[in-house]
């Protein structure tokens, strides 16, 4: 059986969720793993149809990503469109 083929949009999000999870290790913090981990199961339901909402989150998310890879970062709150 062949693995399933990802699209962009979704190879990009795993991508940004593996370096969310390094940055996290390197504050070495671990409410901030959870809590990346918990957002993106918590958005994994979203229906591959609606690229404008995943587009967005992914947005709202490298933001994120370049907070927390400031050396003053503590702590990142997530906000999805729903919150």
């Amino acid at each position: 059986m062949k693995p399933r083929r990802l699209s962009g949009l979704q190879m990009q999000v795993l991508s940004v969720y593996r370096i969310m999870l390094r940055a996290a290790k390197e504050k070495q913090d671990a409410s901030i793993s959870r809590m990346v981990r918990s957002e993106f199961r918590k958005n994994s339901s979203i229906p591959v149809t609606q690229h404008h909402r995943i587009e967005w989150m992914l947005n709202q998310s490298r933001g994120k990503l370049e907070l927390m890879q400031s050396p003053n970062c503590t702590n990142v709150t997530f906000f999805g469109p729903d919150n």
